[in-house]
C-alpha cells in the first residue's frame, strides 16, 4: 500500500471524527467510497487504538464501529468474477458500463478543451448516465488506482475531475443523475489530488464540487448547500485576492449565490455574507474590465435584494430592479440570448414583489413573455418550465385585481404547462411546488364557475403536493400546503 493511499485513509478518518449526525458520515463516506476497503478498515483499527492508547475512549469506539460497519458491507459485495463482471443493471452490464468508462475518460484526456467529442460520446451512451453509474465509479475508480503506478493514477483521476465538469455542463440527459455523477466524479479526483500536492487543482475541484452541490437537486437542500459552501471556503484559501483575483471574485460570487439560499441558520448573517461577497467580487469584476462578469455580479446581488426571506429588513426591491436593469446593459437578447432571457426572468420577480398593483404585475408578466422568447420547451425546458410557474403566479394575482376568470385560466394553463417538466421523478421539489400553486388557482376559480369541479381538482392537486411535502423535509411548505387542503 502506496504512502499517498494511507494518508487517504487517515484524511478520510479525520473528516468522519469531526462529523456531528449520521447523515454527514454517510455523506462523507458515499463521497469517498473509492478508499472505504480492507486497507481502510485496518486504517481504521490502527487509529483506533492510538486513540484508546490517548485516552480518548469515544472516538476509539466510534472508530471500531465504523470499521465493523464497512467490514459487514464489504462482506456483501460480489467477488469481481465474470459472472458479477456481466451482472446487467438494466439494459447494461457492468462490463457495459466499465467499456463506456474507460472511453469517457480516454475521450477526455484527448479532447483537450474541446467537450464537443467527450458530448458527443455521452450522447451515444444517455442509457448509462444513470446512478448506476455513479455507484459503480468508485469501484472501479479503486481497482484502478490499486493497479497503476501512482503518477499514472494521478492523471486518470484529473481525467475524472475533467469528466464530472463536463458531465455536470452536458445539456443532455437526465440532469439529476448528471449532478450525482458528476459529485461522485470530484470526489474521486479529491482522493488524489490534495491541497498540499496541487493547490490550484484542489481549489478548482472544491469550487467546482461546490457548484455541483448548490445545484443539487436530490437531497436535502439545506444539507447541500452546507457542503457547497464548505467547499467554497475551501477553495478561498488557495485563490486569495492577491494571487489570484479572477478566481477569487469568481468564487466570491459562488459563495454568495450560496449564502443567500440558505436556509438552516442566521437569516441575517446569511444575508450581510451574501451582500458583502457580490459587493467585494465587484471591486474586481468591474463593467469596463470584465462587462460580463460584472452583469453576471449584479445580477446575483439583485437576487439577495430579491430574496423574500430579508424581506422584512426593510429592503427597498428597487435595488434588486436596479441590478438587473445594469445587467440588462451588457446583457442584450442579440448577444447574450440565454443571460438576457434569465435577467428578464428575475427582473420580472422583482417588480412582482414590488407592490400589489396591477402596474407590477403587467410589467412582470410581460418580462417573463419576454424570456419565453429564448427559453423555449425544446431548448431549455427547467428554464421554461420555471417561467411558466412564474407566469402563472402573476396571472393568478392580477386575477384578484381584473378579468378574474380569464386571468385565472391563463394561470392554469401555465401551471398546466410547467408540470410537463416537473415531474415527481426529475424535479420533486417544484412539482410539488407547482402542484400547490395549480391547487390554489383551481380554488381561486371555484368563485367564477364550476365550484364542485375546481374543488375537486384543487384537492387533488394538494394531495400530490403533500406526496413531497413531508413534515420532516419540508416542513413550511406541508403546513401551508395543509392549510389550503
Amino acid at each position: 500500500m502506496n504512502e499517498h493511499r494511507i494518508q487517504a485513509y487517515v484524511n478520510l478518518i479525520q473528516q468522519l471524527l469531526a462529523c456531528a449526525t449520521n447523515g454527514e458520515l454517510n455523506q462523507i463516506l458515499h463521497q469517498s467510497i473509492e478508499l472505504v476497503d480492507e486497507g481502510f478498515v485496518q486504517a481504521c483499527e490502527q487509529m483506533a487504538q492510538q486513540l484508546q492508547q490517548a485516552g480518548e475512549e469515544q472516538q476509539a469506539r466510534f472508530l471500531r464501529d465504523r470499521a465493523q460497519q464497512v467490514a459487514a458491507f464489504l462482506k456483501q459485495q460480489p467477488s469481481g468474477g465474470e459472472d458479477e463482471s456481466r451482472e446487467t443493471t438494466g439494459h447494461a452490464t457492468q462490463e457495459d458500463y466499465i467499456y463506456f468508462l474507460i472511453d469517457v475518460l480516454q475521450a477526455t484526456a484527448e479532447s483537450e478543451n474541446a467537450p464537443l467529442v467527450v458530448y458527443h460520446l455521452l450522447e451515444q451512451n444517455l442509457d448509462k448516465l444513470n446512478l448506476v453509474l455513479a455507484e459503480i465509479l468508485p469501484y472501479w475508480a479503486c481497482q484502478i488506482f490499486n493497479q497503476v503506478e501512482e503518477n499514472e493514477a494521478e492523471e486518470t483521476f484529473a481525467d475524472i475531475g475533467r469528466l464530472a465538469t463536463l458531465i455536470q455542463q452536458f445539456p443532455k440527459g437526465n440532469p439529476v443523475n448528471n449532478q450525482e455523477i458528476a459529485i461522485v466524479c470530484y470526489g474521486i479526483s479529491l482522493t488524489v489530488c490534495t491541497r498540499e500536492q496541487s493547490q490550484e487543482r484542489w481549489a478548482t475541484l472544491q469550487n467546482d464540487l461546490g457548484n455541483a452541490y448548490r445545484n443539487r437537486i436530490q437531497g436535502e437542500q439545506g444539507q447541500n448547500l452546507e457542503w457547497a459552501i464548505a467547499c467554497y471556503q475551501a477553495a478561498l484559501q488557495v485563490r486569495t485576492r492577491d494571487a489570484f483575483p479572477k478566481e477569487w471574485a469568481t468564487i466570491l460570487n459562488n459563495l454568495g449565490a450560496a449564502y443567500n439560499n440558505r436556509i438552516r441558520k442566521e437569516p441575517e448573517l446569511n444575508f450581510q455574507r451574501s451582500i458583502c461577497c457580490h459587493e467585494a467580487a465587484l471591486q474586481v469584476f468591474t463593467q469596463k474590465g470584465f462587462p460580463e462578469l460584472w452583469a453576471a455580479t449584479q445580477i446575483g446581488l439583485g437576487n439577495v435584494y430579491s430574496n423574500i426571506n430579508y424581506r422584512e429588513r426593510g429592503l427597498n426591491p428597487e435595488h434588486a430592479i436596479g441590478c438587473y436593469k445594469k445587467a440588462l446593459e451588457v446583457y442584450t437578447q442579440k448577444n447574450f440570448p440565454k443571460e438576457w432571457a434569465m435577467t428578464q426572468t428575475n427582473l420580472g420577480a422583482a417588480y412582482g414583489i414590488r407592490g400589489e398593483q396591477v402596474q407590477n404585475w403587467k410589467l412582470e408578466i410581460d418580462c417573463y413573455k419576454k424570456a419565453s422568447e429564448v427559453y423555449t420547451q425544446t431548448d431549455f425546458p427547467k428554464e421554461w418550465a420555471t417561467t411558466h410557474n412564474n407566469l402563472g403566479a402573476a396571472y393568478r394575482n392580477l386575477s384578484q385585481q381584473e378579468e378574474a376568470e380569464q386571468n385565472l385560466e391563463l394561470a392554469i394553463a401555465c401551471y398546466q404547462d410547467a408540470l410537463q417538466v416537473y415531474t415527481p421523478n426529475a424535479f420533486r421539489e417544484q412539482w410539488a411546488g407547482t402542484k400547490n400553486n395549480l391547487g390554489n388557482a383551481y380554488c381561486d376559480l371555484s368563485q367564477q364557475e364550476e365550484p364542485a369541479q375546481n374543488l375537486k381538482f384543487a384537492i387533488t392537486c394538494y394531495q400530490d403536493a403533500l406526496q413531497v411535502y413531508t413534515p420532516n423535509a419540508f416542513r413550511e411548505q406541508w403546513a401551508g400546503t395543509k392549510n389550503n387542503l
